[in-house]
């Protein structure tokens, strides 16, 4: 991350100014107010004050690249490289493949992992459930190393669909140091254990004797502290499933303030009569299990609604623009659920002009992101934490892939709503809310004319 001393340089050098010449440009009576701005010591009314003081002259991309280093300064290298690597694996497309730790070639068995919050040992499970798809691996690792790592989060939302990798938490107090060697690897295979130590900044490893030892002595001390499985629901398929889903649903949702980042709108944000039209409608013409839970399901569902729509704290919601004119023209979601038929033309504009009178409301702030839908969906709920899930989904493992990571606790929450307020949110959008939300009903009502 660029500190704002290395952006006013880089600044200065690109316009051929000094220190002297700057600082008599901005009125400053000495050059020791900039020298203080150039070496950290400002404090945030000094940085801010200068930054207004030469907005004008800046081009677009020079207020970017200011406002990302005064952003730095505010919160921190450290956190600003948290929200730009969730950012970053939110959003971008085309990853690079990260290279590979390699270990010796036994394949199958067990990895536990404990520590290690790098992209390099994601490497390595990458290679080893790859090897063998009778491998499965376990990575333990802190809360702390969790919110200080940009390598790790976005590791853990990229295995969402690697089903056979598993990430726990290991919830011990932070004054209390885990009774544990950390950044190690063990590898079990034929009853026989490798114990390797892994280097945090080569990616190197050394090989330790007594692999067995060392595993019962692990099995031993894990057992004696809370563990937080990340993943869950990686079966939906009976009605009981779908009661468990609906209901934990239900109570997370309730009464809190609430980020949503999804390419088109979760059930629970429209209507209630139009999307239990399409669920009744659809078991009327096919034979599924989840019928059984029908009721049970419609009586959680217009819970969910009336508490999102009731809900008195503030929601902040991104949506993408691409996928709701798929969807005002075809009547699917990116994550349509299984047991719903499409919705018809005039249920598309009844839902869009439904959220367009929700997004006047005070305390409720929608924005709309150009171009197509993103891989990876995001909920986020206040004192209770962040959940991760596939953007394009039917809820149905019989059916097809369906993963969730949930990062449980409050910082985590304030995680993902700061990323939103300084990165998704921080400026008003290009086109009105009312006039995106236009579009779409535009684009529904002309599919109706057809």
């Amino acid at each position: 991350m660029e500190s704002l001393g290395q952006c006013i340089y880089a600044w200065m050098e690109a316009n051929e100014l000094t220190v002297a010449q700057l600082s008599k440009k901005l009125g400053f009576k000495s050059k020791t107010s900039l020298f203080r701005l150039l070496h950290g010591q400002s404090n945030e009314y000094s940085r801010d004050r200068f930054y207004h003081a030469i907005e004008n002259e800046l081009d677009e991309e020079w207020r970017a690249r200011f406002r990302l280093a005064l952003l730095t300064e505010r919160i921190g290298a450290q956190r600003h490289a948290l929200l730009q690597a969730l950012d970053h694996c939110l959003f971008a497309k085309g990853e690079k493949a990260p290279s590979f730790i390699w270990l010796p070639q036994e394949s199958g068995g067990t990895i536990l992992i404990l520590g290690c919050p790098w992209a390099s040992v994601f490497s390595l499970a990458d290679h080893w459930l790859a090897e063998s798809t009778d491998t499965r691996v376990i990575h333990y690792f802190t809360r702390k190393e969790l919110l200080a790592s940009d390598e790790l989060l976005p590791g853990l939302i990229g295995h969402i669909g690697a089903l056979r990798y598993q990430a726990v938490l290991l919830d011990a107090e932070e004054a209390k140091p885990l009774p544990l060697t950390w950044n190690i690897v063990l590898h079990t295979v034929n009853q026989e254990t490798q114990a390797l130590l892994i280097s945090e900044n080569s990616g190197a490893w050394e090989h330790l004797n007594n692999g067995d030892a060392w595993l019962r002595a692990l099995n031993s001390q894990l057992a004696q502290l809370p563990q937080t499985p990340l993943y869950r629901f990686d079966q939906l398929k009976s009605s009981s499933d779908y009661k468990v889903f609906t209901q934990q649903s239900y109570q997370m949702e309730y009464n809190r303030k609430t980020l949503i980042i999804k390419p088109t709108p979760g059930m629970q944000m429209m209507p209630a009569d139009v999307v239990e039209s399409t669920f009744i409608d659809y078991l009327i013409q096919n034979m599924e299990p989840v019928a059984m839970a029908r009721e049970s399901l419609i009586y959680t569902f217009e819970k969910r609604v009336k508490n999102f729509y009731a809900c008195r704290k503030p929601r902040f919601l991104l949506l993408s623009v691409d996928a709701m004119l798929r969807f005002a023209r075809t009547g699917l979601m990116d994550d349509q659920f299984f047991a719903f038929r499409p919705y018809t033309k005039g249920e598309r504009v009844k839902v869009f002009k439904a959220l367009q009178e929700f997004s006047r409301r005070a305390g409720v702030a929608f924005r709309f992101r150009a171009g197509d839908g993103w891989s990876v969906s995001a909920e986020v709920y206040e004192g209770f934490g962040a959940l991760f899930y596939p953007s394009a989904t039917n809820y149905n493992t019989a059916l097809g892939d369906y993963r969730e990571l949930l990062l449980p606790g409050p910082e985590f929450a304030d995680l993902l709503f700061q990323y939103a307020g300084e990165l998704l949110f921080a400026n008003p959008p290009e086109e009105s809310v009312d006039d995106t939300f236009a579009r779409f009903i535009r684009e529904a009502e002309r599919e109706e004319e057809k």
